[in-house]
């Protein structure tokens, strides 16, 4: 009985954890956040440092290669 309550509060701090994430996420959205950054604020509490550089690397890849395109052809 005791592994099924300790289960069960696992399962609950986690469950409790996303929601706060959610709502972190959707407070940092209603106050425009992404015009400012490229990730929510829970990506950065979840993933590590060389994650977060890696994929920063290729959003700003990805945006060159978009800025690239609009200079050739126009809009």
């Amino acid at each position: 009985m005791r592994k099924v309550i300790n289960k069960l509060k696992d399962f609950w701090a986690k469950q409790k954890r996303k929601m706060e994430l959610r709502a972190l996420d959707a407070q940092w959205e209603m106050m425009f956040g992404y015009c400012f950054d490229a990730f929510p604020p829970s990506f950065r509490l979840t993933h590590t440092q060389e994650e977060i550089k890696q994929c920063t690397e290729e959003y700003c890849s990805n945006l060159r290669i978009i800025a690239e395109n609009y200079k050739q052809n126009g809009c």
